[in-house]
């Protein structure tokens, strides 16, 4: 039970940091087609250890995100500390999980 709220509790995650992202890229002008907005996207991975959680987007994200900061102010936003909390939650419930099997 414990993994099954660990892995709401990520996708919780991934769709707040989806949005912020997303609104980031907006909030600089960077859309232009909305491709590579459309594009970014954060998943629930599963791991041996538990969950985790990946970005997914075209290749140059990363040149914009090198040149206009854009991981920077997504980390700076209050956004991000909601999605801290969730993130946090998220491992509590597999180190639950995890002290359950001893």
């Amino acid at each position: 039970m414990a993994l099954a709220d660990a892995k709401r509790e990520l996708e919780k995650a991934a769709v707040e940091l989806t949005r912020l992202y997303q609104q980031e890229l907006t909030t600089q002008g960077l859309v232009d087609s909305g491709k590579l907005r459309d594009s970014v996207k954060w998943v629930v991975i599963q791991t041996p250890q538990g969950y985790t959680l990946r970005m997914e987007a075209l290749d140059y994200f990363t040149y914009l995100d090198n040149r206009y900061r854009i991981t920077d102010n997504v980390f700076k936003s209050t956004g991000y500390a909601r999605v801290q909390e969730q993130i946090a939650e998220a491992y509590n419930y597999i180190i639950i999980d995890q002290l359950d099997k001893i």
